[in-house]
């Protein structure tokens, strides 16, 4: 065997380029696999990266880095793909991603392509970015010496489980002005967002933003307050101060900096997580069909969370482990339910051998999972 490897890797004529697949539905995980870029770049200085881009809009991210083709076009991406075993060194592809994952993202993404996640590097490369963008129509927002940025991502109808209705951040806007900072909405559009939420900002930049402005606005602003979203994620890595309303994802799936995040989630639900605990296919449907973890919310704890958080120290580490640790017992309860149901399919697959009822086999995931009715 080993003898066979070695003809191989001796007869093999290196090609030098690596094919790096970013075909995904979301940018924000574009976003994420910045990292694992640019260390690929890194680790193969004589080495040129085709990129498969199916956001257009986030090519800026990549503009200014050396060696690399962006490929935008379906059927070009199309022909590479198919060329892709005789005519690249490596291939990595999103598509190999287990996004049910609780491991973060962006460090996901990194083992997966087979180098070391390094978030310092992303953070630094976007920060460059923003640093010279020039927004001439977000002037006054810029010179603001306090801003909030507000993201409630209603926009996105594909994923149940995210966006927490317009009118819950109401409470936390005025709470914001009381502290003195000026707010700041943005959004790609304005679905499910109520007038009242775009009156009381401060500035209304939904639909007059793009990527490259975000970046220079959330690198702008002292504190962001939203959902897991694309604008989370240039949050996180730009180090920007955070408030995030987590559902269907878990935190330690999309956190990177605890130290300057904090987080609000409807403990009271035995679902939560829901996206992760799922087995593939993922649907992104909510099980309980009521959204509770974005649409049930306690606005008085939350409003209480919030409070908190603008008041305390967040860069006080303890606060920050604590808020994990309580997402940590959730994982391993999600993976004790887990090993709860194989063992119920195990023994139920050894008593008969007849074909499993598919309403008889959800009505107990069901009643496993929330028999208790929350």
């Amino acid at each position: 065997m080993l003898s066979r490897w070695t003809n191989y890797l001796t007869s093999r004529q290196l090609q030098n380029r690596i094919l790096v697949n970013l075909q995904s539905d979301g940018w924000g995980d574009i976003v994420c696999a910045l990292p694992t870029l640019l260390q690929l770049l890194e680790d193969h200085p004589a080495a040129k990266v085709v990129l498969l881009l199916s956001k257009p809009e986030t090519q800026f991210l990549f503009d200014e880095l050396p060696r690399i083709e962006v490929i935008t076009e379906n059927e070009r991406m199309k022909s590479h793909l198919e060329e892709s075993s005789s005519s690249f060194d490596r291939v990595f592809s999103l598509s190999r991603i287990n996004y049910n994952s609780t491991i973060y993202l962006g460090r996901q993404i990194a083992a997966t392509a087979g180098v070391e996640f390094q978030a310092e590097q992303a953070g630094k490369h976007l920060l460059a970015i923003a640093s010279h963008h020039s927004c001439p129509h977000l002037k006054d927002c810029l010179e603001s010496p306090k801003v909030a940025v507000i993201h409630p991502d209603l926009g996105r109808t594909d994923w149940e489980g995210r966006a927490v209705p317009s009118k819950a951040y109401l409470p936390l806007v005025e709470k914001l002005h009381a502290e003195g900072y000026r707010t700041a909405l943005i959004g790609h559009e304005r679905t499910g967002l109520s007038q009242e939420l775009s009156t009381l900002c401060d500035f209304d930049l939904v639909g007059k933003t793009s990527l490259l402005d975000l970046c220079a606005l959330i690198d702008h602003a002292a504190l962001f307050l939203g959902s897991d979203s694309g604008p989370m994620h240039i949050a996180q890595y730009l180090g920007t101060k955070s408030f995030i309303v987590f559902g269907a994802t878990l935190p330690t799936s999309r956190i990177l900096n605890w130290n300057e995040t904090g987080i609000w989630m409807n403990w009271d639900l035995d679902c939560l997580g829901c996206y992760h605990l799922l087995r593939k296919p993922v649907f992104n449907t909510c099980i309980r069909l009521d959204q509770a973890c974005v649409k049930k919310i306690d606005e008085a704890k939350l409003q209480k969370a919030f409070a908190y958080f603008l008041s305390a120290n967040t860069n006080n580490l303890a606060k920050a482990l604590n808020e994990k640790m309580r997402v940590l017992a959730i994982l391993e309860e999600i993976n004790l339910r887990e090993s709860e149901v194989r063992i119920a399919e195990k023994a139920s697959s050894s008593q008969s051998k007849k074909s499993k009822n598919p309403i008889k086999s959800f009505t107990y995931f069901l009643s496993k999972h929330f028999g208790n009715g929350k």
